[in-house]
């Protein structure tokens, strides 16, 4: 038996199906800019990141083991202030369904990088509706918050 579809409209990009209901997998996801909202503003032990000022905050996302994107360094940078970094961008993210793992430092110049946090992210989910927003709060009960500003290409 077959049932009729009466279906006069067409979907929403990103939708299909009979009722416009089913999510499609975008080609690709494209990174627009990123912000940090919230960071530790102390080392896990209480001290400070720098000796005298403020960490200098970037991160870099890795697939697998390879790193594909390093983001601007934001010097100075206090834990309660909103962080938006646009350097790289856009930046297209072709294997839309990978975890990827995103890696935040302090740059302390002539000393190297410090590690602040590292997180395994997806950006993808069959069932979120697209947002133009991905943001991931206390990943791995972190202190950490950032939000992904994101265009999904179909």
């Amino acid at each position: 038996m077959f049932i009729a579809c009466n279906k006069t409209t067409a979907c929403k990009l990103g939708f299909i199906g009979d009722n416009c209901d089913i999510q499609e997998t975008p080609q690709s996801i494209t990174l627009n800019s990123s912000e940090i909202i919230g960071f530790p503003g102390t080392k896990p032990g209480g001290e400070a990141w720098d000796l005298t000022d403020e960490p200098d905050v970037f991160f870099r996302i890795y697939d697998g083991g390879a790193q594909i994107f390093q983001s601007e360094i934001m010097t100075n940078a206090l834990a309660g202030e909103s962080l938006v970094f646009t350097a790289g961008t856009p930046f297209n993210f072709e294997n839309v369904t990978n975890n990827y793992t995103i890696t935040f430092y302090d740059d302390d110049a002539l000393l190297g990088t410090e590690e602040m946090g590292s997180f395994s992210i997806s950006l993808y989910s069959s069932e979120n509706n697209f947002p133009e927003v991905i943001t991931y709060t206390n990943p791995g009960g972190s202190s950490f918050v950032f939000n992904f500003h994101v265009a999904y290409n179909h």
